[in-house]
């Protein structure tokens, strides 16, 4: 059984590629600023996309593939995740220091985290954390004072409202 949703723009799917981008970039930075790649760095970048390739990539790529068959409708399609070209558009950027490696991945990954808990809300979890925010705000005691005041019937007074 596999660990990714077959949804139209499954964010599991998304989120995987964009990992494995994220994995590229890290394989990159790891290698150096150097452009470009030589012996020793060529021979690490190539077996690193052959083990992105053997693994993740074509896990993800099955995915797709039975998505695809879900899916009846051509524009609905995707398609394979192309580990070389990939590579290639990433080697093509502007080189990045070792250091700074980890935080474009920790921007990339809490980006995906954040579409992932966009993804999920509803309406009564947006009303639920509307209300908990409120309620930090004022106090709960406020927000049942505010709620109150808002079942008043027009000309009514609050006096007339707290006697009954």
């Amino acid at each position: 059984m596999s660990n990714l949703s077959l949804s139209p723009c499954s964010p599991d799917i998304k989120a995987e590629k964009e990992r494995i981008r994220v994995q590229i970039r890290h394989l990159l930075v790891k290698l150096g600023p150097e452009r470009p790649l030589v012996g020793k760095q060529a021979a690490l970048w190539e077996a690193g996309l052959r083990r992105l390739r053997d693994s993740d990539t074509a896990r993800l790529n099955r995915e797709i593939d039975r998505y695809n068959l879900v899916v009846p409708m051509m524009r609905e399609q995707l398609f394979h995740f192309a580990l070389d070209a990939e590579a290639k558009r990433i080697l093509d950027e502007p080189p990045v220091r070792k250091d700074e490696g980890d935080t474009a991945k920790e921007k990339v990954m809490r980006k995906i985290v954040d579409q992932k808990k966009a993804a999920g809300n509803t309406i009564a979890e947006l009303l639920r954390k509307m209300f908990r925010l409120l309620g930090e705000m004022k106090g709960v005691d406020q927000v049942a004072q505010d709620i109150k005041k808002c079942d008043t019937k027009p000309g009514e007074s609050e006096t007339k409202r707290a006697k009954q």
